[in-house]
């Protein structure tokens, strides 16, 4: 069964924020349409072929769907690149990866079926794959998706041969800038020998001056629920493995890469798990502790080994999943990552190498943010650091004996020692560590303060980023994860290394390993699984009942219901 439609069913949607007048929308609906994307539905279409919206006022926002046209996809396919299965007219060799071209359509039609099922013959592909296509069996909806967004992110407020527009007038109007100031185009109007300046030199897109203006706060792709649903069977199915292709056209290659690699751990953990269980069974049998156990040393030798052989396997499994996803070349991904971010900043300026007109940012000022970053992330450490030597206190990692292998005469004190968090954990205390379910109370408290710290500073560290001012989404994104790392990794491990390398106690050490990984086992099992379904299941009760409650006339709803319920979920389930 092929994918709907193109020209009749929406790909993506955008999701107007209540300040957007209906003037604005209007202006966004013609601008997009000349640009060969065509809105083929509204939320507020109360008339065919006519968009009414509601007022700013009320609750409901706008929200659009949007697509485009095959000629239109098949051109930005070959302008960005996008690599897909092309036959060849070699006899070993049938089917390669390459770059797309409009001119060459023909080997490209229904080479990804003919391939799959080339591959099912081999036992290279999984059978039954649920992967669909359109009707010529060229793009993937995820294809689509990303091809419909680079239209998209590419389309600029005026086109190169206009002067100004409704749209451009309207921005004038309301103060927003969206090109080069008047003086500085004509400056480099000059420079480039220009008579006169040209719309040309606007660099900004449509999609950059919605989104950093906050008149548009949601652009996601349009779910197809029996596609979804026949994904959600097969990845839920215990005796088979995820359908990865079928992941990877559906939702994209980032999240068929999750799902590979996800799988490839769950299956490689078993060797350990498995072999581990044997040991401890039979070292319980013959009455034996983990020290003086023969066979706890084999065991870490095999584990050595298996370490070594799970990642270099997985190295294999990346590089051929790469092939056959298309992700081992430069493509319409990259061209967004390494391309100039919608949020950064700087002044225009004629580039002295390529004379073009750039946005320029000095590199001396971004170094000043980069340190004022770090001395505010050292600053936070230092409230975190804190915290863990409170808890290494109740948890009775630091205690009256501390104190007396520190100094035994008493007269210079443990630098780390308190001694009244430290008797909370002595026998008889609210966290006697000869209790067990009383010593598991700080290790919980301690992992709901590890992840408080750690969602509160996932939020600092993106508007330190952001303020960084960082130009490409690849520098951004490695500005924001370097300071998560360093910060995450500190506060979660530092009483590990605390245990290992000052204490040198393989006991607390042991037991501190076990008790961490068992209550973020547990932490990650509710909130990643348990809280969602139930915040889903709960959120369905309640819309259901809503729509018991609506007249006869509003009963019947309609796609753009859909899309604003899409619009309105959690960004993890978009």
């Amino acid at each position: 069964m092929p994918l709907p439609p193109l020209h009749s069913n929406p790909v993506l949607l955008m999701r107007f924020a209540p300040k957007a007048s209906h003037d604005l929308i209007h202006c966004v609906i013609n601008r997009l349409t000349q640009g060969g994307i065509i809105v083929v539905t509204s939320e507020n279409d109360e008339a065919k072929g006519k968009y009414n919206f509601h007022s700013a006022g009320e609750d409901r926002p706008v929200v659009l769907g949007l697509t485009t046209t095959q000629e239109f996809l098949e051109n930005e396919a070959e302008i960005a690149n996008l690599i897909m299965p092309c036959r060849t007219n070699h006899e070993n060799i049938t089917f390669v990866m390459e770059h797309f071209t409009v001119a060459s359509r023909g080997n490209f039609i229904n080479a990804s079926k003919d391939m799959k099922n080339l591959a099912e013959k081999g036992k290279r592909w999984r059978k039954g794959d649920i992967s669909e296509y359109d009707s010529d069996g060229l793009f993937t909806h995820a294809e689509r998706a990303i091809l419909l967004e680079s239209m998209l992110n590419f389309l600029l407020v005026l086109d190169n041969a206009d002067e100004s527009s409704d749209l451009s007038k309207l921005f004038d109007s309301m103060g927003v800038s969206y090109r080069v100031s008047g003086n500085l185009m004509k400056s480099m109007a000059a420079k480039l020998h220009l008579k006169k300046p040209s719309s040309s030199l606007t660099t900004t897109s449509l999609c950059q001056v919605l989104k950093t203006h906050g008149f548009v706060d949601v652009i996601c792709p349009v779910h197809i629920p029996s596609i979804r649903s026949k994904i959600e069977r097969k990845t839920f199915s215990f005796i088979s493995p995820p359908p990865l292709q079928a992941i990877r056209d559906y939702y994209g290659e980032a999240v068929a890469f999750y799902f590979a690699w996800m799988h490839h751990m769950t299956v490689w953990f078993m060797i350990p798990g498995i072999l581990g269980l044997f040991v401890y069974l039979l070292r319980n049998f013959r009455g034996e502790t983990i020290e003086d156990c023969d066979f706890t040393p084999l065991f870490g030798i095999v584990a050595f080994l298996w370490a070594i052989l799970c990642v270099r396997f997985w190295e294999r499994k990346e590089a051929r999943l790469s092939y056959q996803f298309g992700t081992f070349a430069f493509t319409t991904q990259d061209r967004v990552k390494f391309g100039q971010r919608p949020n950064f900043e700087g002044k225009m300026r004629l580039n002295p190498v390529t004379g073009m007109m750039e946005k320029y940012y000095p590199a001396y000022k971004r170094r000043i943010k980069v340190a004022v970053s770090a001395f505010v992330t050292i600053v936070l450490l230092a409230g975190a650091s804190v915290i863990m030597v409170i808890s290494l206190n109740v948890q009775g990692y630091i205690s009256q004996e501390d104190q007396e292998r520190w100094d035994p005469s008493g007269e210079d004190a443990h630098p780390l020692y308190f001694p009244w968090f430290a008797s909370l954990a002595d026998e008889g205390g609210i966290f006697d560590t000869n209790s067990y379910w009383k010593s598991m109370i700080p290790a919980l408290l301690r992992a709901v303060a590890v992840a408080t710290m750690n969602k509160q500073y996932s939020k600092i560290a993106e508007q330190l980023s952001e303020w960084e001012n960082h130009e490409t989404l690849v520098d951004h994104e490695n500005s924001l994860i370097l300071k998560r790392l360093l910060f995450e990794t500190f506060d979660a491990y530092i009483i590990l290394f605390y245990l290992a390398i000052y204490e040198r106690n393989i006991t607390m050490l042991r037991a501190e390993l076990v008790g961490a990984f068992n209550v973020d086992s547990l932490r990650r099992l509710f909130t990643e699984s348990i809280l969602p379904y139930i915040k889903r299941r709960f959120a369905n009760k309640k819309s259901s009942g809503k729509s018991k409650k609506k007249d006869d006339d509003l009963a019947d709803t309609s796609s753009d219901g859909v899309l604003t319920v899409e619009a309105g979920l959690d960004e993890y389930d978009q």
